[in-house]
């Protein structure tokens, strides 16, 4: 299982094959197989197990990220064969963010310590490289984030917010309650649902119990606004 481990690793982040026999075997012993139920926290940098690297083998899982009691957002979604590394305690508290990786839905995740991975990042300039561009992805992302709550009107967020979920899980049926949106977007329920509703009405979606489609006119209207 180690091996099997190993070699997945080296299939989703091609760095790793650089490294050394000694290296690999120090990596062998740092890298765990886990499942995990919807909502489950797999990681958070305020405290329990932090990983140095997580790459999803199954399922989705979703990174989000707190600047405030009332505001918890969702940043980005994780799907199969896609890597995510937590980013230094130092950035986290100099940003005054608080984040943390959660299963959306059923998944299973592929993660290693951060100590050994925090060697290699130190030894190998692809590693390191690759890590500051995953991280300086995610802080562009927490900045438009920002940009977006403090300028955007509720039924802009909620429409880009749709075509985001769209476009991550690739698919038009979006599974998910008006209640997960609000809480996605860092917006009241009742706002939501009022969002929605006029989505709806002007024949963009079609809502059914826990269940979102985004007709062809939904694309067609926000291609138009860009």
């Amino acid at each position: 299982m180690d091996d099997d481990n190993l070699e997945l690793l080296t299939l989703l982040v091609p760095a790793v094959r650089r490294i050394t026999d000694e290296e690999k075997d120090l990596l062998r012993q740092a890298l765990s197989r886990e499942k995990f139920s919807e909502g489950d926290l797999i990681w958070a940098r305020d405290g329990g197990f932090e990983p140095g690297a997580v790459t999803v083998l199954s399922g989705h899982a979703e990174l989000r990220v707190t600047f405030s009691p009332e505001n918890d957002i969702l940043l980005d979604i994780l799907s199969q064969g896609e890597t995510t590394f937590v980013p230094a305690p130092s950035l986290v508290a100099n940003a005054d963010l608080h984040m943390r990786l959660a299963a959306r839905d059923e998944c299973e995740i592929l993660r290693v310590e951060e100590e050994t991975f925090r060697l290699l990042d130190d030894r190998y300039p692809e590693i390191s490289r690759l890590i500051e561009r995953t991280l300086a992805q995610r802080l562009e992302s927490i900045m438009n984030i920002l940009r977006e709550v403090n300028a955007s009107d509720v039924s802009q967020r909620v429409s880009g917010h749709l075509l985001f979920l769209s476009r991550r899980l690739a698919t038009r049926t979006l599974r998910l309650t008006h209640a997960k949106i609000a809480a996605d977007i860092a917006s009241g329920r009742e706002v939501v649902t009022r969002a929605l509703k006029k989505l709806e009405n002007d024949g963009l979606i079609k809502i059914s119990r826990n269940e979102i489609e985004l007709k062809d006119a939904f694309f067609a209207s926000v291609k138009s606004e860009t």
